[in-house]
């Protein structure tokens, strides 16, 4: 005779108890999850085999699972509960969204950071839920305006983080407007106006002796990658997370950023191609643009460069590794983060100081970017060229050297010779010629 299929039922008044009758006619108990429980990780669970026991156990299954509810106690696979309505969940939503998501890498990291602080500040330790547990309809204008002047509030030396505190607020105003639209949790954005300036952009510019001094300095603690890294920034004006990604490989690869340069005209092949007879550059895809650069390399840095790649294939070689960042730490052999390497550079920096360097107080690895595009502009380059090299849009180029290239010394002393040149009467002009 066929076996039956074991038949289930829930006649119980105890949520997530289920009976199952077997084949035999002997019923078993089962504790199971809904499907968003389960989706949090709570399993099945057998429970005893008489009603009694088994309606105890559900029960007590049942208790746990308001614990978890309430911010409490949980089982180790089980994920933390998030009230549906609080900041914690609006977070995770935005996080899941293409408004998130579809930002550049290095943008999502910066949002990521402020949002991690954003639901450390929504968070009431007295009440259950854990981390971001207000409710969205908690945020209103007056909590936003005390966060701000929180974020205001000068630190034991007297620094104020007008950037950082800006750079939360925006964030924050990001998040709630995605709460208003398109998830229509509230009718106002409450961050809208937070009421705090934009602060003014950076203008820091290295020397020539501050470089040196740096460079000399990270050789000194055994980082000498810091030192060349610091060498392809200022000569290619990228992005300190897309210097610290360049690759390459010995050519003709084509596989990494270091590439033969094609399709110049003769009189610059002529001037850029080495012994080999090739042009190579650096390519890279930016991460804020996603547009393709390439910036030729010649002369020491091309040099360095092939002398990177020699390494890496000897290393690669030694340890069955492949290596292919010309940027890597000298401790672990792989590609410097993004933490480690500010670490490091700053403690290259605290050494130069340390030697009486002062001047190089208070200069970052990013100002290197604005450094080379001052130094092209105190070249004379036209912003068409500076925008070749750096990458930046040509129709913008003008709004951006407003930022990054501050007026120098060497720019007024240039106009005024400009100026002497054109006053001066002609007959002098010719009898010195």
């Amino acid at each position: 005779m066929a076996r039956k299929p074991a038949k289930s039922a829930s006649p119980f008044k105890v949520p997530f108890l289920v009976a199952k009758q077997l084949a035999g006619g002997r019923w078993a108990y089962y504790w199971q999850p809904s499907a968003t429980l389960k989706k949090a990780g709570w399993k099945s669970l057998s429970l005893p085999d008489t009603l009694e026991a088994a309606i105890a156990a559900a029960k007590g299954r049942n208790e746990e699972v308001a614990r978890w509810k309430a911010g409490g106690a949980k089982p180790q696979k089980v994920k933390p509960f998030i009230n549906r309505t609080s900041i914690a969940s609006l977070i995770e939503k935005y996080k899941a969204s293409e408004k998130f998501t579809g930002n550049a890498a290095s943008t999502q990291t910066t949002y990521a950071s402020a949002l991690n602080l954003i639901e450390r500040w929504a968070t009431d330790p007295k009440a259950p839920g854990g981390s971001g547990n207000l409710p969205i309809t908690s945020i209103t204008e007056d909590r936003v305006a005390k966060l701000r002047d929180a974020l205001m509030t000068p630190d034991e030396n007297g620094h104020v983080r007008h950037h950082n505190a800006h750079n939360i607020l925006r964030v924050l105003r990001i998040l709630m407007a995605y709460a208003v639209k398109p998830l229509k949790l509230i009718e106002k954005n409450p961050a809208q106006a937070f009421e705090l300036s934009t602060p003014k952009p950076r203008d820091q510019v290295w020397e020539n002796e501050d470089i040196e001094a740096l460079k000399s300095a990270a050789i000194k603690l055994g980082y000498p990658s810091i030192a060349f890294a610091m060498d392809l920034a200022v000569y290619t004006g990228q992005r300190p997370a897309d210097v610290r990604s360049f690759t390459a490989l010995p050519p003709p690869s084509r596989a990494s950023h270091w590439r033969e340069v094609l399709n110049l005209d003769r009189e610059a092949r002529e001037q850029l191609a080495g012994a080999d007879g090739r042009v190579m550059g650096i390519y890279i895809r930016q991460g804020k643009t996603s547009r393709w650069v390439g910036v030729p390399i010649a002369g020491i840095l091309r040099e360095q460069i092939e002398a990177r790649i020699a390494e890496n294939v000897t290393l690669s070689q030694e340890t069955g590794v492949t290596i292919t960042h010309l940027i890597v730490n000298e401790m672990t052999r792989l590609p410097w983060t993004k933490r480690w390497f500010t670490q490091k550079f700053a403690d290259a920096r605290a050494k130069a100081i340390e030697d009486g360097h002062t001047s190089l107080k208070g200069l970052e690895f990013r100002d290197m970017r604005r450094t080379c595009v001052v130094r092209l502009g105190e070249l004379g380059l036209e912003d068409a060229l500076i925008s070749a090299i750096t990458g930046h849009k040509l129709e913008s180029i003008k709004k951006i050297l407003e930022v990054y290239m501050p007026r120098t010394t060497k720019m007024a002393a240039r106009a005024v010779v400009a100026r002497i040149g054109d006053a001066r009467p002609k007959v002098d002009q010719e009898q010195q010629a």
